[in-house]
């Protein structure tokens, strides 16, 4: 892992270089600043490595985020399939970038020769061991190092990943070499300018720097990918999210632990309540392809 700077200077936009930035809030000890050019918002303070090591232990893939959402996690799998169908034909070569547990391999490998890498090695493991036919083209790596290809993909996935990455424009462009001509990324993560995350400020579910560094609005997406070259967005839509009522709980917890403390929240944790999935149409979830163009 390259070395990490511990501060980024606050002025700078991390999408569109822009120094036209005005402070929002501060949030779990963390400075958010907002790009006026562009909408990008951005977290001023970069993890050390040994705070990334932290936030995606063991225990990051073990908590309530994925436990006991199966049938919440197929739903939004299912959903995401759906948009893939749609731009790559059956058979292509996808990778999962950022795969976690592999649980969107094992939903699209029937269809697609599926690959995956994941920042973390227990991660990878559980992926692996879900998914043993194709254990040997899941790997551990960073995102940000550009030592996770050997190959052009017909498709690249981050699902829930970019808010994940310090500065996503570079990777990106590096994933969009590792593309090829006519291929997508297909991109999930939160809309930091919808009206659920611009009403909660920094109580919306997905604020929860230092886990999450980059938020996108639409402005901000059409900005990264005019510096990209080569490619254009060809869908964008929002969505809502199904959730358990176990997910919700935790999320709630995190946010807002003063506000209902644990014991309150505890009988949503417990079967058969925490198994139960409804769709909260947030509307706060963005889906974007990315088309590289023709050569």
């Amino acid at each position: 892992m390259r070395k990490r700077s511990k501060r980024t200077n606050s002025t700078d936009c991390r999408v569109c270089g822009g120094r036209n930035l005005v402070h929002r809030f501060r949030v779990r000890s963390q400075d958010l600043w907002k790009c006026r050019d562009c909408g990008f918002q951005q977290v001023g303070v970069l993890p050390s490595a040994e705070i990334f090591a932290a936030i995606y232990s063991e225990s990051y893939f073990t908590n309530a985020k994925y436990k006991g959402d199966l049938t919440a996690l197929a739903k939004e799998n299912k959903r995401r399939l759906t948009l893939l169908r749609d731009w790559i034909q059956p058979g292509a070569n996808v990778l999962d970038a950022g795969c976690s547990t592999g649980d969107f391999i094992a939903h699209a490998k029937d269809e697609y020769k599926m690959y995956g890498i994941d920042y973390s090695e227990f991660a990878v493991s559980i992926a692996r061991q879900r998914n043993p036919e194709i254990g040997s083209r899941i790997q551990s790596g960073g995102l940000e190092d550009a030592t996770w290809s050997q190959r052009p993909f017909d498709a690249i996935c981050l699902w829930d990943v970019v808010e994940h990455i310090w500065n996503p424009t570079p990777v990106l462009s590096e994933m969009l070499q590792n593309v090829n001509s006519g291929g997508i990324i297909a991109i999930s993560t939160p809309a930091i300018d919808s009206a659920m995350a611009r009403v909660l400020g920094p109580y919306w579910p997905f604020m929860t720097p230092p886990e999450h560094l980059s938020f996108f609005s639409r402005k901000a997406f059409e900005t990264c990918v005019r510096s990209l070259g080569n490619c254009d967005i060809v869908h964008f839509s929002r969505k809502g999210k199904w959730a358990n009522l176990a997910f919700i709980a935790h999320k709630v917890c995190r946010i807002a632990p003063s506000w209902f403390p644990t014991f309150f929240l505890r009988p949503l944790l417990m079967w058969p309540l925490k198994n139960l999935s409804i769709y909260v149409p947030t509307g706060d979830i963005q889906y974007v392809i990315i088309r590289k163009r023709e050569a």
